[in-house]
């Protein structure tokens, strides 16, 4: 054989294109799991976070709730994919968002505030969302942690830059995104319990969010 190591670098070549086709269509694979296949930036995390963080929208197309998605990832982005919703269906305009990889309370809460009041938009819509509070989130007292919360805008906070807590006590709140906490003398919405449970979700188709 006159040129053994030539055909031996041929072969190496191969065999690590091979690998790497396997591995690019194993991370395809994944992405299209999760619905992120248009995320062009930044890496997933490496698994998923158990959390009960859920969002309900109601009275909102696809398209509107799709794009809406898209606006507030743009302004939120980061590398490690901090939010990561997962959109799915329930009725013809009602729709649940939950966050495989969790989200941290801030940006929750924003998220919350900004579905029920897109910039830009003159619409209002009805986003709801509901967790178990904790005592290392913002503005969470031993009061409120470990107790289930639903967040939601009042009607009469739709201009400003506030969102409406209320507990399983029917206790309610007013935070703003400045840091500050009141006590309500009455909650804005009475608790109830989500139409749906992440479990749930879980095993439903979802609805896939391309970003640019």
């Amino acid at each position: 054989m006159k040129h053994p190591y030539l055909i031996l670098a041929i072969i190496l070549m191969v065999t690590l294109l091979l690998i790497f086709d396997r591995l690019e269509l194993k991370d395809k694979r994944k992405q299209a799991d999760t619905g992120l296949e248009g995320r062009s930036d930044g890496v997933l995390p490496g698994g998923e976070n158990l959390n009960d963080k859920l969002i309900v929208v109601e009275d909102i197309d696809e398209g509107d709730l799709i794009k809406f998605v898209r606006d507030f990832f743009d302004l939120y982005r980061n590398p490690n994919y901090s939010f990561v919703p997962v959109l799915t269906k329930m009725e013809e305009r009602a729709f649940a968002i939950r966050f495989p990889y969790d989200i941290d309370f801030e940006t929750y809460c924003r998220f919350v505030h900004y579905l029920n009041c897109p910039p830009g938009d003159d619409r209002h819509f009805n986003a709801t969302g509901w967790t178990i509070a904790r005592d290392t989130d913002a503005r969470i007292t031993r009061r409120i942690a470990d107790k289930p919360i639903m967040l939601f805008v009042a009607e009469s906070d739709h201009e400003d830059d506030t969102i409406s807590l209320t507990t399983v006590e029917n206790i309610g709140y007013e935070l703003d995104f400045g840091g500050e906490k009141r006590q309500l003398d009455h909650p804005g919405k009475s608790y109830h319990q989500p139409p749906v449970t992440i479990g749930a979700l879980a095993h439903k188709p979802h609805i896939e969010v391309f970003y640019s």
